[in-house]
């Protein structure tokens, strides 16, 4: 979250000197954590940070996109070359599903 927040500043900073506008891309956003833990835990952490249902996102974003996981129907281009990837091909369909 505060990372978001600092790219923000600074495109509103930027915008404000430039006179011209900034987009901020975030690559996995606030809301894929509730795919990682329970819903009773997900809950838990909104309760505990003043964020009712969904109204959060749609404060804090203009838009979102969800790209489908290539585990879902490109699966031939699912791969451990990103070594930061653990999730097996249906771990990741699971997961994409829950975000959706």
């Amino acid at each position: 979250m505060a990372l978001e927040d600092i790219f923000t500043e600074v495109a509103v900073n930027e915008t404000l000197e430039t006179n011209k506008p900034a987009v901020v891309l975030c690559d996995r956003g606030l809301f894929d954590g509730s795919a990682y833990v329970s819903p009773e835990l997900w809950s838990q952490i909104m309760d505990e940070q003043g964020w009712a249902g969904l109204s959060f996102i749609e404060k804090r974003y203009d838009a979102i996109v969800h790209m489908v996981t290539a585990a879902e129907g490109a699966e031939e281009f699912y791969n451990f070359s990103n070594e930061s990837r653990y999730e097996n091909v249906e771990q990741a369909r699971s997961r994409d599903l829950a975000l959706r």
